[in-house]
């Protein structure tokens, strides 16, 4: 027996290292923490004042969420933040070993690494929050706590439990539930019987509402839900995950001390069809995390917030969904013009009218309330007001970045767009808070310290090139349209420069995505005044639409439609009109889009792009 548990322990002391260095390397290359960063809309704001700390830990929970969102700001290095992640899945692993091993008096065995592969699945969806692991952490500490004095009389367990719940509740908030599921379980199974560990339960739902909603006037949302399954901020399939997690806990804790309640017996060797399901367990993370589109969502919006607009484009090509997702079209757009092919390449990727600026009513399918709920929640909020940035449109970069640090937080994006507008509209002093703000968050804040380096020399900066073209486009003047009118505010620009290349860009294709050939045979009229030389293929092909369908020539002087456009629009009308004829426009689309799907004949007959072979 002696020789079988030295060997077991040492199989352990090299198994545990390797496993741990397996998680990182998989959360470090796999999942890629830097992607979490400031992407998705549970990431937490964090600023190193007084302020910010009072205001986060004079509520419960606040403990557990301020040093989550200290660490989460880590994740910007991608390995800082797998470690980060890894430490959190080990040490729900240890914290569980350790108290099925008071619970059971022998070692917990691979049972305990469950609720870690159960973390892992979690990490792959990229909704979670650092603190809705960190926080089951403590509440098992806490249980095993309450486990190793499981021997002593009831009313010293109930002061202690009391007192745990207590400190519990303050520092982790609504995870402390799974502390309380946890003693009734230890108690109703190996201490004094159920009627305990009901009122353990009951206690559950009185503390919270006691200190939460009666004492420090939360809502009940607030003063239960929070970094819970019933969390209505994370996914479905995220809830579900953390629930199951959760589940996990409690079950494998009843399991155990419902076994350890029996009389003793020789433990039993493990079966075969155990060891298959946890190697199956351990491999279910990596399967998960093979569900394409949440890493492509926070990949291109990576590669956007950081200017890498060919790495979009790499990433978005050949990715078709139906409809696509907003933040996805409006990273191909962005990243299109910054690469000087908005025009050219419009059809070569998947679009629609609502990915242009976050919807901002560019298209028929969001309704204004829709938009709203879209542009002011992280992390479309970012995106929205450093479009409105890019663009000159300052007033309204300003105030929507002032709502989402009112809303959101001090999140490093917020900072840095309230800094880069206040330069912009020359005014220093203001740009400097902002920046030293930013200058004591781990991400952006070497770039706050070059800016200030940089106002220091030259508050006015008016070599920075990229501060002349925002000045030139804003010229000093805000657009006078609704703040989500997205056609007006493009010929607002235009008409107070109409030389605006990016506002032109724009504003064509917001007519050829919502099939607007009128109004874009207007526009293109004004192509000698914005400087091409040619007419982009998408744009030829939209006046030969207009020409066959409005039966008028647009006169473009200088300008020639290639005989291949001609010869192509005839191609494709041979093509569809049977099937149109009969009905079938399913059939039509699927006939047409290898040698079509790319072209504007496609996407003004189906609405589609980007799913043809060239």
């Amino acid at each position: 027996m002696l020789d079988t548990r030295a060997a077991g322990d040492k199989r352990r002391r090299w198994q545990v290292p390797a496993l741990a260095v397996a998680t990182f390397l998989y959360v470090w290359l796999r999942l890629d923490p830097s992607l979490l960063f400031e992407a998705t809309r549970r990431y937490p704001a964090f600023a190193p004042d007084w302020h910010f700390a009072l205001k986060t830990l004079m509520r419960p929970g606040g403990a557990n969420a301020y040093v989550s969102a200290w660490l989460a700001q880590w994740f910007g290095v991608s390995w800082l933040g797998a470690i980060i992640l890894t430490l959190a899945a080990g040490a729900l692993c240890a914290a569980m070993a350790r108290l099925l091993r008071l619970v059971s008096g022998r070692p917990a065995g691979w049972v305990a690494l469950l609720p870690g592969t159960l973390t892992l699945i979690l990490y792959s969806q990229f909704e979670f929050h650092l603190s809705d692991v960190t926080g089951l952490v403590l509440a098992t500490v806490a249980a095993a706590a309450y486990a190793a004095c499981r021997t002593r009389p009831l009313p010293v367990r109930i002061g202690w439990f009391a007192v745990l719940s207590v400190v519990l509740y303050g520092l982790i908030g609504g995870p402390y539930l799974a502390f309380v599921g946890l003693c009734a379980i230890l108690e109703a199974a190996l201490g004094s019987g159920r009627l305990p560990g009901l009122l353990y339960v009951l206690s559950g739902e009185a503390l919270p509402q006691l200190l939460g909603v009666n004492v420090l006037g939360l809502r009940l949302r607030e003063a239960f839900a929070g970094e819970t399954p019933l969390d209505s901020d994370i996914s479905i399939f995220g809830r579900l995950t953390l629930a199951a997690l959760w589940a996990a806990l409690l079950i494998i804790t009843a399991v155990v001390a419902r076994r350890a309640a029996r009389p003793a017996t020789a433990p039993s060797a493990p079966s075969r069809g155990r060891t298959v399901a946890v190697a199956a367990l351990l491999v279910l993370p990596v399967v998960l995390s093979y569900f394409p589109l949440p890493a492509l969502m926070l990949r291109t919006s990576a590669a956007l917030r950081d200017g890498r607009y060919e790495d979009v484009l790499r990433l978005a090509r050949g990715k078709h969904h139906n409809p696509p997702p907003l933040r996805l079209v409006h990273a191909i757009n962005q990243s299109l013009y910054h690469v000087g092919r908005w025009p050219d390449d419009l059809c070569q990727y998947s679009q629609g009218a609502e990915g242009l600026m976050m919807g901002m009513l560019c298209g028929p399918g969001l309704r204004p309330t829709q938009i709203r709920s879209l542009r002011y929640d992280p992390p479309t909020a970012f995106e929205c007001f450093e479009a409105c940035l890019d663009f000159g449109l300052l007033s309204q970069a300003e105030r929507e970045a002032c709502e989402s640090l009112e809303g959101n937080g001090p999140h490093a994006r917020t900072l840095r767009a309230l800094a880069e507008v206040n330069i912009v509209k020359g005014r220093p002093e203001a740009a400097r808070h902002y920046l030293q703000a930013l200058a004591r968050i781990p991400w952006g804040a070497r770039w706050a310290r070059e800016k200030l380096a940089a106002l220091q020399a030259d508050p006015t900066q008016a070599d920075d090139p990229e501060v002349r073209r925002r000045r030139a486009a804003w010229g000093k003047q805000d657009v006078h349209a609704g703040d989500m009118m997205f056609a007006e505010q493009m010929r607002g620009l235009l008409r107070h420069d109409e030389t605006n290349r990016q506002a032109f860009e724009a504003l064509m294709a917001f007519y050829l995505l919502n099939r607007d050939l009128k109004h874009f045979a207007e526009l293109i009229e004004r192509l000698p005044k914005v400087g091409y030389a040619t007419i982009p293929r998408p744009w030829q092909e939209a006046l030969v639409l207009w020409e066959a369908t409005a039966h008028q020539v647009v006169g473009l002087p200088g300008y020639l439609i290639e005989p291949a456009v001609y010869a192509d629009f005839a191609r494709f009308g041979d093509l569809v009109r049977p099937y149109q004829e009969a009905g079938e426009m399913a059939q039509a689309q699927a006939a047409s889009a290898s040698d079509f799907g790319n072209s504007y004949f496609y996407y003004y007959s189906f609405a589609v792009s980007g799913v043809g072979a060239r």
